[in-house]
């Protein structure tokens, strides 16, 4: 990774993981209040292009004020691993609503305002164990265009 990424690790007893929106509030602690946006994206999902990533970036300035979240939608519902939140939304609604017990993305983003991100979620793949990961490379792999000679 660059230099220019800061890691964050998250600070969780072993026995008992406390989920992804507690890791987001532990790390907001020392987040700079003054950043507008930040991209949240899940370290075992691969597949996102560089193209859309930029695309999604270049969107960020043309969303409403009242936008607290730009997100793809999946099967599931919102993919909250995979998108851009504005940071004082982080900093005033993630550590009141773990104070509160709640440990669920889905809960947590049905009291914000979520403007969908037309991103093709077919081009993430979970990768949680050594055959996702060869299935996201075969994957990958014929999704390249021939080269021609």
């Amino acid at each position: 990774l660059p230099e220019s990424v800061e890691l964050c690790p998250e600070n969780t007893p072993q026995n008992s993981p406390l989920g992804p929106l507690t890791a987001l509030a532990q790390f907001l602690q020392s987040y700079p209040p003054d950043t507008p946006w930040l991209l949240l994206l899940a370290c075992d999902w691969v597949g996102l292009s560089t193209a859309s990533l930029q695309a999604g970036c270049q969107q960020l300035s043309t969303l409403p004020p009242s936008t607290d979240a730009y997100l793809p939608s999946g099967i599931k519902g919102w993919e909250p691993l995979h998108g851009f939140y504005r940071v004082a939304t982080l900093q005033r609604t993630v550590p009141s609503t773990v104070a509160q017990g709640t440990r669920a993305f889905q809960a947590w983003l049905s009291n914000l305002t979520v403007t969908p991100w037309a991103l093709d979620t077919a081009q993430l793949i979970n990768c949680n164990t050594k055959q996702d990961w060869q299935h996201a490379q075969q994957k990958q792999a014929s999704n390249r265009p021939a080269s021609g000679g």
